[in-house]
């Protein structure tokens, strides 16, 4: 699970998994995020319109084989 924080008091976080610079139209962070498989995370803290630098994470998910 994936916590995200702004320093920017009553900022809103929104995000993407799939790449995608993210907006407001964009999924707006509430809770924790699940990464299960391969992604590109991104987020920006948005307050009065005022969006930050884009955060950029990539995640790789490798699956480990029974032996």
């Amino acid at each position: 699970m994936i916590k995200l924080t702004t320093e920017t008091k009553d900022a809103t976080i929104y995000y993407t998994k799939d790449g995608t610079i993210p907006s407001q139209k964009s999924i707006e962070y509430k809770n924790d995020i699940l990464i299960n498989e391969t992604c590109t995370l991104k987020a920006i803290a948005v307050k009065n319109g005022i969006g930050s630098n884009c955060l950029s994470v990539e995640y790789t998910i490798k699956k480990i084989s029974g032996g």
